[in-house]
């Protein structure tokens, strides 16, 4: 018997066209908002949500978002687009609760209170005015909550 000589497969060699490759400011641009309370992030794959958006959308842009309670933010990638929606997938997306919510939370409505310890747990106060609205609060997640409720009684007023 004689021995077969086995050959290894050729390796392919493919390169990227010298044209293909660009800076990314002059093919991409990202955007960033705060999604509203009530708003889930299944909304903002619906194209229609991005409505008053659309026109200044295009693919391969880039909608950084993060929700005003922080329960979530990530960055979405338009993959297609017209005057009166657009087609977004999850490029980046993390979801929060409890504790890592508190943290995450950054929204501007915010900025008029802080949260803060002190001997009997937290409390929550107005900046301007140095009002306590809400003390003696065991978690800070209980004093973000505590905020939640706040801002929606006064947006309900």
């Amino acid at each position: 018997m004689q021995a077969q000589e086995i050959k290894a497969p050729n390796a392919r060699r493919i390169a990227l066209p010298a044209t293909n490759l660009s800076l990314a400011q002059y093919v991409s641009q990202t955007y960033f908002t705060f999604i509203p309370l009530g708003h889930q992030p299944d909304d903002l794959l619906q194209p229609e949500y991005w409505v008053h958006w659309a026109r200044k959308l295009r693919p391969n842009y880039f909608i950084r978002v993060r929700a005003e309670d922080g329960s979530f933010d990530g960055e979405l990638l338009v993959i297609q687009a017209s005057d009166t929606w657009a087609k977004c997938v999850w490029f980046v997306f993390n979801q929060r609760d409890g504790e890592e919510r508190a943290e995450a939370d950054q929204s501007p409505r915010r900025d008029g209170y802080k949260i803060e310890p002190n001997a009997r747990g937290w409390r929550l106060i107005e900046k301007s005015s140095g009002k306590i609205i809400a003390k003696d609060l065991p978690h800070k997640a209980d004093a973000e909550k505590a905020l939640d409720s706040y801002l929606a009684e006064m947006k309900a007023n």
